[in-house]
This record gives structure tokens, sequence and C-alpha cells, in this order.
């Protein structure tokens, strides 16, 4: 697994867990979770999306438990939403409920947002909107 040196963005630590404590994890609580559909070249192309930003590490488990139930996964469906989707949903929350906190605001935007965009941007985005 020497690729997980070319990772950028990603700590060691993450892609570790990624590829051996979750996916024992997920067997764990759902024995018919089968890890070995987990192959090198899966986890390599999953952490490399991750690391780029084109999936948000959110979507992770659920890609991993999919994957490991024989169901197919493709991981362009996780595609990881752009500033612009972002802003449009948080708007939406401010036009609906414009006077919540920034920690209520936050709670609603990843309540829609989770999987699907970096909680980082998610937060820039409400903090521009709500104080």
């Amino acid at each position: 697994m020497g690729w997980c040196m070319k990772l950028k963005e990603i700590k060691p630590g993450y892609a570790a867990s990624l590829c051996v404590s979750k996916p024992r994890e997920l067997k764990r609580a759902n024995p018919e979770f089968k890890d070995d559909l987990l192959d090198e070249g899966f986890l390599k192309e999953l952490l490399f999306k991750i690391d780029l930003g084109e999936i948000p590490k959110e979507s992770a488990d659920e890609i991993l438990l999919k994957k490991g139930l024989g169901q197919a996964v493709l991981l362009e469906s996780y595609k990881t939403l752009g500033e612009d989707e972002i802003e449009k949903v948080v708007l939406e929350i401010k036009h609906k409920s414009p006077f919540l906190t920034f920690s209520q605001a936050m709670g609603e935007a990843m309540k829609e947002l989770r999987g699907k965009a970096d909680g980082k941007k998610v937060a820039e985005a409400v903090k521009r909107h709500f104080k």
C-alpha cells in the first residue's frame, strides 16, 4: 500500500482506518458484510477521490458498506457538491428561517448536505449568512 504516500490531503491515519479498521467495524455490525469485496484497487480509487475532494469523507462509510454487501457502487454518484449548490441550500435555509443561530443553521444545512458536501465548505457558507 505504498500508494498511500501519494495522498496529499488525507492523513495516513485516516487512510489506514478506512482500509483496515472500518471494514472490521462494518463486519461486526453486519454479519453479511464481506470485507474481501473491498479489494485494494477499489480502496485506492476511493481514497484518491476523497483526497482530490471529488467525494466527501462523510460518504466513505456508506460506500464501504454497500460494496461489502455486494451492492453496485458508482463512485461518481457520490460526487461532492460544489460551492454554488452548497450556497443554494444555505440560502433556502436562510429564507425559511432567517433568525437561526449559526449552530442551528449549521445543523439544518448538514441534515441536507451530510455525505454530499465537505463540512468545512458548508460551515463557510453558513458563516456568511448566519452570525
